[in-house]
């Protein structure tokens, strides 16, 4: 995910310098949809995965780029 500044589309300038949230699924699945949800410094995606008969939540600070938990499908780790 790009973190860019709503006002100008420009990269945020509290976010890491490259601006980018990355993690690596996986399965790829072509039917996979997902969700955002932005609060304060967290930024959270759920990754509805048809194919893989499971679903993803990663969370990040998104100020530092870290990600904060994984939750695959009923098992949890915080990264932290």
């Amino acid at each position: 995910m790009h973190l860019r500044a709503m006002s100008t589309g420009e990269p945020h300038p509290l976010a890491p310098k490259l601006a980018v949230l990355s993690h690596l699924q996986r399965f790829r699945d072509s039917a996979a949809s997902y969700t955002i949800q932005v609060s304060a410094d967290h930024v959270g995606v759920l990754f509805h995965r048809v194919e893989a008969g499971e679903n993803e939540l990663i969370v990040w600070d998104w100020k530092s780029g870290h990600i904060e938990v994984v939750r695959i499908s009923g098992s949890y780790r915080a990264v932290r």
